[in-house]
């Protein structure tokens, strides 16, 4: 009996999860995440040698002491982006994981110090403001910013039992496990596409279920990182051998740009190794005859990419060098060569 009862607490006992599983599992299965990442805020405001400053070490450094008091104000915070995109490039609803350290010290202070309602529902504390709500149970937080009608308790309920469910595996546990960086992103192209409007849904049938085959497990993982003054980024594709073998971009790191800039003052430079008739195709797959009721890029986007594309038929070796020499007289469009 004695042992049934040690069992029975043991059992019952809170879950201490790492943040990086509660996102993961979050992502399992959720087709509407377009895309996800972490960011190590506190990380970058010491590279910045914010302390140094006597105003912003008076602000941020009180106010973080304070938080860390509370919530791990100093570890990343880990965030998921939900589809589909504005026309400004926000997503419909964002979702941001915290860890909670002492929940009864967070209790405290949103409702004594920052005056917040705070209400109890479905094992979790929660309050509002606007189109932000945010939940606490345990060791984790939930932040969900929306601009929606759906109810509050039932937007963290759906959360809460998301995060806390089996942890994704593949290619999305396999970039959470990554620690390169201050700041992560995972872009999902799958659930990119599966999210949109639009143009991207008056394709036909076939060449839509085509255009899923190919994107399925398909991820971006882009990395910032910043180091001695320098923000470094870092872009990796992580695509199937089908989709990775329509790609006409190509590394090639002995490319000769600099003695193709030629004579003058170029304000940048850079280099595009690219298989012109790769290119060709893929924007025919996808786009079809300009102006046909399946144009999955749009009629304005696949002529763009098609001008610039008629510049570029008669390179020869693969190579285009672009350097702009000037601007124009309003300093907004450069003048290439």
């Amino acid at each position: 009996l004695f042992a049934l009862l040690i069992f029975a607490a043991c059992s019952g006992s809170e879950e201490k999860r790492d943040m990086s599983e509660n996102l993961s599992a979050y992502l399992n299965e959720n087709t509407e995440v377009v895309a996800f990442g972490k960011a190590n805020l506190n990380t970058i405001l010491e590279k910045a040698d914010y302390t140094s400053v006597g105003m912003l070490n008076a602000v941020l450094g009180s106010q973080i002491d304070k938080f860390e008091t509370f919530i791990d104000a100093k570890g990343p915070i880990y965030y998921a982006a939900h589809g589909p995109l504005k026309k400004d490039g926000s997503p419909e609803k964002m979702v941001i994981f915290v860890r909670v350290k002492d929940h009864e010290a967070l209790k405290k202070y949103l409702g004594s110090e920052m005056s917040y309602d705070l209400n109890e529902a479905k094992g979790f504390t929660y309050a509002s403001d606007g189109d932000m709500v945010l939940g606490f149970k345990q060791h984790l937080a939930i932040i969900i910013v929306q601009n929606s009608d759906a109810k509050e308790v039932d937007l963290l309920a759906d959360a809460f039992k998301r995060a806390e469910g089996k942890a994704s595996t593949g290619t999305i546990a396999e970039m959470l496990k990554s620690n390169t960086g201050d700041v992560q992103m995972g872009v999902s192209l799958a659930n990119l596409y599966g999210t949109a409007s639009g143009d991207l849904k008056k394709a036909p049938k076939s060449k839509q279920k085509e255009l899923e085959l190919l994107l399925k497990n398909a991820f971006v993982k882009s990395t910032v990182s910043f180091e001695n003054g320098q923000a470094v980024i870092e872009i990796k594709n992580m695509f199937g051998k089908e989709l990775q073998s329509k790609l006409f971009l190509a590394g090639n790191p002995s490319a000769p740009i600099l003695k193709e800039l030629g004579a003058g003052t170029p304000r940048m430079g850079f280099s595009l190794n690219m298989d012109v008739k790769k290119m060709e195709a893929l924007v025919n797959e996808l786009a079809g005859p300009a102006g046909s009721e399946g144009d999955l890029v749009g009629q304005v986007e696949a002529t763009q990419v098609r001008d610039a594309e008629a510049h570029l038929l008669d390179v020869r070796g693969g190579d285009r060098i672009v350097s702009p020499q000037r601007f124009d007289e309003h300093l907004t469009h450069p003048i290439f060569r």
